[in-house]
């Protein structure tokens, strides 16, 4: 009380004073303003992703999947031809951003096939479903150790069970084309590579075909 009435009386300083009371005072709601934009943008973003996520359902997926087979799979190819129309498909259509939702392969497949963007997560999913689509048999598999996971698959087009990973390798990785490989090639490419790049237990999985496909 005495502080607020020696203010009073000292209009110099009162002003001085009170000029930066208000100056608080607007920053102070400036920042709850922006605070507030920040959060409304926030929750935007929220439901921008859950609204997405929400399109998701199987009726939509088995669309996606069949108007993509209808524009990269021919009647006459073969179970091997049609194999790799899906690779290129993935491989080339699908942008790597590094992000995924590895919740559900379906809604992620879905995601990949309508976003075209994603991680290996991403592409196993999307390549998943076109396989099973054509009728080509194929598993998941995941890295065993390393610093991160990674997915990709397994298939079988008639002739033996072979690796199958359409996700890009950055530049700064040994080249390498993953379309059908043997479990020799997989182990010299980690060689190469490191970070355990695809060491997997084969134990978990039907026994891998050793000829080479001639890519």
């Amino acid at each position: 009380m005495y502080i607020r009435n020696a203010f009073a009386h000292t209009p110099g300083r009162y002003a001085g004073k009170h000029v930066r009371k208000r100056t608080r005072r607007s920053r102070a709601g400036g920042v709850m303003l922006l605070s507030i934009a920040l959060i409304t943008l926030g929750l935007c973003g929220l439901f921008k992703i859950s609204a997405e996520a929400s399109a998701f359902s199987q009726e939509r997926l088995a669309e996606a999947v069949s108007s993509t087979v209808a524009e990269i799979i021919r009647d006459d190819m073969t179970s091997v031809e049609k194999a790799r129309a899906i690779f290129d498909f993935a491989h080339d259509n699908i942008r790597y951003t590094g992000e995924s939702d590895k919740s559900d392969w379906q809604a992620e497949a879905y995601a990949g096939l309508t976003r075209r963007k994603g991680d290996c997560f991403t592409y196993y999913a999307v390549s998943r479903a076109l396989l099973t689509a054509v009728g080509i048999d194929n598993l998941e598999v995941t890295r065993m150790g390393g610093p991160t996971s990674h997915y990709w698959n397994l298939i079988n087009c008639g002739d033996g069970w072979y690796h199958f990973d359409a996700t890009p390798r950055s530049s700064k990785m040994p080249p390498f084309v993953s379309f059908m490989f043997t479990d020799e090639e997989a182990a010299d490419y980690t060689a190469k590579a490191g970070r355990s790049y695809y060491a997997f237990d084969g134990s978990l999985y039907p026994e891998r075909a050793a000829d080479t496909v001639s890519q």
